[in-house]
């Protein structure tokens, strides 16, 4: 039991996250394009912040849960193969230094 509890504490830390929440990895990688955005703008205003008053953030935040969970941006915007491949049961919301978004 100590050593799983160890494990979360550990995973938390190495993604350097302040809130862990929204899908796993695995289900956001099943998403098409727009609901894949759309999971992201929702975690987004989960976090207390809004998506829309910086694209740039955004698109960074987007950026972040991507490179975590192992998605080619470039392949969501073409139409290629956008499924994960990283990191598959952990939750996208611990991709994300909230605190560095202003959170």
């Amino acid at each position: 039991m100590i050593g799983a509890l160890l494990g979360v504490v550990m995973l938390f830390a190495l993604t350097g996250c302040a809130d862990a929440s929204g899908p796993t990895c695995g289900e956001l990688g099943e998403q098409d394009a727009a609901s894949k955005l759309s999971t992201v703008t929702s975690l987004v205003r989960d976090n207390g912040l809004d998506p829309y008053s910086n694209a740039v953030g955004l698109a960074a935040i987007e950026q972040d849960i991507y490179t975590f969970c192992g998605i080619s941006a470039v392949a969501v915007l073409t139409g290629g193969d956008h499924s994960a491949t990283k990191n598959l049961d952990a939750v996208i919301g611990g991709a994300v230094d909230w605190e560095s978004y202003g959170k």
